[in-house]
């Protein structure tokens, strides 16, 4: 195990960035009760390293698990606002988390959403306004569901009509047009006799 700590330390401070290994070895030290060494290496990861996503929401997701088992609830709640501003979706399941670590995540969830889906209406509209239209109905009916998530307790219900209003609008217009009809020869006149 210790050697598995030291080559992920290796690799995240040579700025190779967080790989499946490196992750791998901070999830194995929070599971062993370790978190100010599992904090240490997660803490190494730059931003930029991480490529993907879901890169940096695992990140986020294990900083914000160590920080609340270490008592750190202010930097968690950071931690755990990245995972959320990464995936609004997201939630930890029982399996994921303890209850206190899933109110926690539910409580910070519930303070961003309204402003996460205020910049996911922006996002959407510009893509409309850009007539990228197949990207705009992905985006609003995304924006739909997280406005119907039960943690935004019917808040922004303007939005979700105008969402949904903006889901049909941008569906019509990304479907291709209609095929041109095909002109039928017009017949020839009789010959004159």
């Amino acid at each position: 195990m210790k050697w598995l700590m030291i080559a992920a330390s290796l690799l995240v401070f040579s700025g190779q960035g967080p790989d499946t290994r490196s992750i791998t070895a901070a999830r194995e030290l929070y599971a062993s009760a370790r978190y100010d060494e599992a904090l240490a290496m997660l803490n190494g990861f730059r931003p930029s390293d991480m490529s993907q996503p879901s890169e940096r929401k695992t990140v986020e997701q294990y900083r914000s698990l160590c920080l609340l088992a270490l008592g750190r609830g202010d930097e968690a709640d950071t931690a755990i606002a990245a995972v959320v501003t990464a995936d609004p979706f997201y939630q930890p399941s029982e399996a994921e988390a303890s209850p206190r670590v899933r109110a926690t995540f539910s409580d910070v969830r519930r303070r961003l959403l309204p402003d996460l889906t205020t910049a996911r209406y922006a996002e959407a509209k510009q893509a409309y306004d850009r007539k990228q239209y197949a990207e705009a109905a992905a985006r609003f009916r995304e924006l739909v569901v997280l406005l119907d998530d039960p943690q935004m307790n019917g808040r922004q219900g303007d939005m979700r009509t105008l969402a949904a209003g903006f889901v049909e609008l941008a569906t019509v217009a990304a479907m291709p047009p209609p095929p041109a009809p095909k002109e039928e020869p017009k017949p020839e006149p009789p010959p004159v006799a």
